[in-house]
């Protein structure tokens, strides 16, 4: 019998060792001395789950979402993440977690890429993306902000990492552009920051940086 080793989800719990995978219900309760709840966007942990759905850190979807079935009967024609990308596009639902597409072809695809450093990558592109945007919000907070997909391919690019194969193809060049030269400015400001306070990997501090 196995001794479970769990791994928690927003929604299920999954065994390291043997591979159970049990469901989490959580119940809303209402109390009158709880504290309220922040419930404003925040563009850090947004980003911080599309990292974690990239780097194998994220269950994926929730097991009853029919996109699991969808391409489970397409599989026989799934062999890279191109295909599951198409695939994803044909289908008629609603969420087509594309957030997914490591995920997915990982399930579905005999692809795979190799990571040497992944904790550090992670941590690396995390840090940066907070000096982008605190530098965003200190500097320009009435501009919009820029688009995660761009900044996850940018950033997935400075540090050469392989996964950038998972993410949207860019499909505008005129925005690509204005995203550059944004982006110059921005980075031009907190450019000292970035190399007096970049983390070190081998501080035992550095991951810190994730939950």
């Amino acid at each position: 019998m196995c001794v479970h080793s769990w791994l928690f989800t927003d929604y299920c719990k999954i065994c390291a060792r043997c591979g159970l995978e049990e469901e989490i219900l959580n119940l809303n309760q209402y109390n009158k001395f709880s504290a309220p709840l922040h419930r404003g966007y925040d563009r850090c942990s947004r980003f911080k789950i599309k990292l974690f759905k990239l780097y194998g850190r994220h269950a994926g979807p929730k097991v009853k979402d029919p996109v699991w079935g969808k391409l489970e009967a397409l599989k026989h024609t799934l062999h890279n993440p191109k295909h599951i990308r198409k695939a994803l596009r044909s289908l008629n639902l609603k969420n087509k977690h594309y957030d997914c597409i490591r995920i997915f072809s990982d399930i579905f695809t005999p692809y795979r890429v190799t990571l040497r450093n992944p904790l550090e990558e992670l941590n690396t592109i995390l840090f940066k993306f907070r000096a982008i945007h605190s530098t965003w919000k200190a500097q320009t907070p009435n501009e919009p902000f820029f688009s995660y997909d761009y900044l996850l391919r940018y950033l997935l690019n400075e540090v050469h990492s392989p996964l950038i194969i998972y993410c949207k193809p860019p499909t505008s060049k005129r925005r690509r552009i204005k995203y550059e030269k944004r982006l110059k400015v921005i980075r031009s400001h907190n450019a000292g920051k970035m190399c007096c306070h970049m983390p070190l990997v081998s501080r035992s501090r550095y991951g810190s940086m994730l939950p």
